[in-house]
Order: structure tokens, then C-alpha cells, then sequence
């Protein structure tokens, strides 16, 4: 299903982003870090396909939303937490600096 986000991304980034949002869920079920860790690798693939089409914010709102859903997932959170690590030496704009500061920076 990943191939098929990849894929869509060239074409569709709504459609696309939708089934990244379905992995990442897909992932967090797993309830594990490697799992965690699978799902903070899909968000960023996801913020590197929105950013490219200029939609960062709907990047953020996905973000936020996870966040929110799952809160009580220390893991998860840890593990986003490092990848916003990864996130923040790829920014390239100010809109950026939003998703870091959402995950808790």
C-alpha cells in the first residue's frame, strides 16, 4: 500500500495523502515502537509529499491530529519526537517551524 501512496503522490497529493493518513493509523495499531517507528517514517514521507505541493498545513493538522488521538502512547510520542529531529534538518521555510513546534519541540 505504500507503493501506492508513492505513486499517487505524482498525481493526486490529496489522494495520496489520504492513504498515507490510513498507513500511519495501520501502524500505531501495531501498539509497539517498531511499529511507532514505521508510523513516524510514513508522516514523513507524508511531510515531504505535501510540502512538495505546497500543502504543509494540511502536513500540521495531520500531525496534530495524531498527536491529539494518541496522546496517551508514550512510545509514539517518543518516536515522534525523534523524527521531528530529522523534520527540523530538512525545513526549508518559516511554515515548517509549526510541525516542529507541534511536536512539542
Amino acid at each position: 500500500m505504500v507503493d501506492l501512496a508513492r505513486r499517487r503522490g505524482k498525481s493526486d497529493s490529496r489522494d495520496a495523502a489520504e492513504v498515507y493518513r490510513q498507513l500511519v493509523e495501520r501502524a500505531i495499531d501495531g501498539k509497539d515502537r517498531r511499529a511507532y517507528q514505521e508510523a513516524a517514517g510514513l508522516l514523513g514521507e507524508l511531510r515531504d509529499l505535501l510540502r512538495e505541493h505546497g500543502r504543509l498545513a494540511d502536513f500540521e493538522g495531520t500531525l496534530d491530529s495524531v498527536r491529539q488521538t494518541h496522546a496517551r502512547k508514550r512510545a509514539l510520542l517518543d518516536e515522534l519526537a525523534r523524527a521531528q529531529t530529522r523534520w527540523a534538518g530538512t525545513a526549508v521555510g518559516q511554515g515548517e517551524g509549526r510541525a516542529v513546534r507541534a511536536l512539542g519541540a
